[in-house]
């Protein structure tokens, strides 16, 4: 009897042993894989994550990019070193990177609800921000003084609005800058006499969108070049591609990433 209670209770403690290093067991590592990083300027920070906000609901087994906001002086040197997969831009791309184009925006002149002016035409914008053209009544609106609205210096949109509306010209000296699009709509709702500027997908109810030479800046407009001051935007990187970039270029380039663009520069 003592015998068999021994043997009873080595079985017991071996089973106990057993299940014990049954779950110590090794497990292999687990590799993960970081996001790759797409690179954005901050003026295209809003329209980048509307596009990777569809394609993802589009596409859900799609990898996830991450979002890195960075000046555009910054960007090519992380391209260069791989810590950024991709880029969204506006400003025409190297020769030596790949590149696509992906869709445009277009710089959209606005005024105050309260201002009866309808539409300008492109000399005439040029003109207001010049500080050639100060009152409204020499625009075609009811009169009063301009009060034209800038961006903070060395901002995209800043630099963008000299290039593609002002020809390289500065704009007049002396003017209210603001940070960033936002900042832009809050003043122009507070002044009756204010003009100012921000790119199509940024439009707000709370200003009135001017025409330019009669023309919107409806995206059908910006396609076919009938809007003046229309902006490509590409999807930019370094040979050799990853695939995941060249998968997102081509659903952007697809009629349903173009309606993300169409949506949201819509004047309805």
């Amino acid at each position: 009897m003592p015998f068999m209670k021994n043997l009873s209770r080595t079985l017991w403690i071996c089973l106990l042993l057993g299940g014990a290093l049954c779950g110590c067991q090794k497990t292999e590592p687990v590799t993960v894989v970081p996001p790759p990083h797409l690179g954005v300027i901050p003026s295209l920070e809003p329209l980048a994550r509307s596009l990777l906000g569809a394609y993802q609901l589009a596409y859900p087994q799609e990898t996830v990019f991450q979002i890195d906001v960075a000046s555009p002086e910054n960007i090519p040197d992380a391209l260069d070193n791989r810590r950024m997969a991709a880029a969204l831009q506006w400003s025409q791309p190297d020769s030596t990177e790949w590149a696509a184009s992906v869709g445009w925006t277009g710089i959209v002149v606005a005024v105050n609800l309260q201002n009866d002016l309808t539409d300008l035409s492109a000399d005439q914008t040029r003109r207001i921000f010049l500080g050639l053209t100060d009152r409204w009544e020499d625009a075609g609106g009811a009169p009063g003084d301009i009060h034209c609205l800038a961006y903070e210096s060395g901002l995209d949109i800043r630099n963008l609005f000299q290039a593609s509306v002002l020809h390289q010209d500065a704009t007049a000296g002396g003017l209210l800058q603001v940070p960033a699009p936002y900042a832009m709509i809050r003043e122009i709702q507070k002044d009756p006499f204010s003009i100012g500027y921000l790119p199509g997908f940024e439009l707000s109810r709370d200003i009135r969108p001017l025409t330019i030479d009669h023309v919107t800046a409806e995206y059908v407009n910006l396609i076919s070049a009938k809007y003046p001051f229309r902006v490509p935007i590409f999807l930019v990187a370094k040979a050799p591609v990853p695939p995941e970039v060249s998968r997102f270029a081509g659903w952007a380039q697809s009629a349903e990433g173009q309606i993300v663009f169409l949506n949201l520069q819509s004047w309805e």
